[in-house]
């Protein structure tokens, strides 16, 4: 006797009714996985810092279904996961954000908050779950997930009651176990019809991440012995063989549910598994009951398969946040007209991973929004964007950043937009010539084609200048003119040094 694996399959219906007890129907589980393999589902997620009594925004990339007729969720939690408060989550759809999702609420003057996330594509879910971190069992309603609609009476292959119509199926998860609630059409869970006969009720799960993907996993209430008892099981779908106990299992019943729970290194222990957590984040699940007899099974009702990520739930602490940082902020190039297109770049850390809300470049007394190249920013992320139509002028530029509780910027730089044959008759901008009492700061853009030199007011050259930091403890107090040496009528800048 083989126990059947959880399928879903409308176009199958026929090939179940047709198939006797102990064959096996297409695995809906191992389809699922082959479908969307390599997608990842959830991925990038990341949240604004938590600042007191402010908005935080969480967002995460969904490449595991198509935007349209796609619907994603938040939940999140202020008083330690005893209830949940549920929100949409909208497509941001602007440049390095295509497949963005973001979503926004108030957070506590203090404490923690957590959160989860789940999306939907009809019939199909994915989805995470709170984490049961005390292991409190049987699980409340609060510390489990609902992960798979399951309407009532569309079971088949003629079930002997309606304890075999499953209407719903829930998950959770701790360091230590994976926890499972079903539901079914009735007040209770029968375990046999009589002589010979007996009904099992099951949740399947697969690892993508698996060695090979021969194997299903499933903690199984049932109670037919001497073929199968209450139990962690591997089911080998493709050969007939009984499927392997591999644990024992906890179990509950109360009412029309029937929650139960293995623990997590029971599976790990086991090679065929595979490794958890896994490269993927999640496990694909599924829901069935069978009936049971001395010469096969016979399903009667499965639950659509899901996509679970069983070790996933996000936690902040709210005022705590480590600053981000900037690092290489730069112009390329330093020089050109109003046609020529600039490329700013600059490369954003968060140590919280937090995504900055204020992310962009100011030149002047304009803003413009960065376009990053990815969403990880506790790896780092290099934010850009290329602009024109500049008008003729030294300008100022600097990145600015803000994650939600700390504002960073980038020193002031400049760049040079010169007119068709103008440039040496161009002003330049004041400010830009940085004086201390040992030191004369220019930029590099001042040096694009020129060879500038240091004059006193009697017109002899006193220092030959470089980009950066320019040595001038030895000079006087007084007037001084920076010039370029091709053309020393032209006074670039007059520089007034104080002692």
């Amino acid at each position: 006797m083989k126990l059947k694996v959880p399928t879903r399959d409308k176009k199958s219906e026929q090939q179940k009714k047709n198939s006797g007890p102990g064959i096996v129907t297409r695995n809906i589980l191992i389809l699922f996985i082959s479908v969307f393999s390599p997608a990842t589902g959830f991925e990038n997620i990341c949240n604004s810092a938590p600042s007191p009594n402010s908005v935080i925004e969480v967002n995460t990339d969904i490449n595991i279904f198509p935007q349209d007729s796609t619907s994603v969720r938040l939940f999140y939690s202020t008083n330690n996961q005893a209830s949940w408060t549920e929100i949409p989550m909208e497509t941001i759809q602007l440049p390095g954000y295509e497949n963005t999702w973001q979503g926004n609420f108030l957070s506590p003057a203090s404490g923690t908050v957590w959160y989860y996330l789940q999306a939907d594509k009809e019939p199909l879910r994915a989805s995470q779950s709170p984490c049961n971190t005390n292991d409190v069992w049987p699980p409340p309603d609060n510390l489990l997930s609902w992960v798979a609609i399951e309407p009532a009476g569309d079971t088949f292959n003629n079930p002997e009651g309606p304890w075999l119509d499953l209407t719903g199926l829930w998950l959770g998860y701790s360091d230590t176990y994976f926890y499972f609630r079903i539901t079914n059409n009735y007040n209770s869970w029968p375990t046999s019809g009589g002589l010979l006969k007996w009904y099992s009720y099951a949740v399947g799960f697969v690892n993508p991440d698996a060695p090979s993907d021969s194997w299903i996993f499933a903690p199984v209430y049932v109670n037919a012995w001497p073929i199968m008892q209450f139990g962690l099981y591997a089911i080998n779908r493709y050969t007939g063989a009984l499927p392997t106990k591999i644990s024992d299992i906890e179990y509950q019943t109360s009412g029309n549910r029937l929650d139960m729970r293995c623990r997590i290194d029971s599976l790990t222990r086991d090679t065929r598994f595979g490794p958890w957590p896994n490269t993927a984040g999640y496990l694909v699940a599924a829901a069935n009951t069978q009936t049971i007899t001395a010469t096969g099974a016979t399903l009667k009702d499965t639950t659509v398969p899901t996509l679970w990520f069983g070790s996933q739930t996000q936690l902040m602490t709210v005022g705590q946040n480590t600053p981000p940082q900037i690092s290489t902020p730069r112009v390329r190039p330093t020089r050109g007209t109003g046609e020529t297109q600039f490329f700013f770049s600059v490369h954003y850390l968060d140590a919280d991973n937090n995504l900055p809300l204020i992310h962009a470049l100011i030149v002047d007394d304009d803003t413009f929004e960065l376009i990053p190249s990815g969403h990880n920013y506790s790896n780092g992320v290099n934010f850009t964007v290329t602009l024109s139509g500049f008008q003729v002028e030294w300008r100022r530029f600097f990145f600015l950043f803000n994650d939600g509780m700390a504002m960073v910027a980038s020193p002031v730089d400049s760049f040079f937009v010169e007119g068709l044959g103008l440039d040496d008759e161009t002003p330049v901008q004041p400010g830009i010539i940085t004086v201390s009492r040992q030191t004369l700061l220019l930029p590099p853009a001042f040096f694009i084609n020129s060879q500038l030199c240091l004059f006193n007011a009697s017109g002899n050259r006193v220092i030959e200048l470089k980009p950066g930091f320019n040595d001038i403890s030895r000079l006087g107090a007084g007037v001084y003119f920076v010039k370029n040496r091709k053309n020393l009528a032209r006074c670039i800048a007059k520089v007034v040094i104080n002692k």
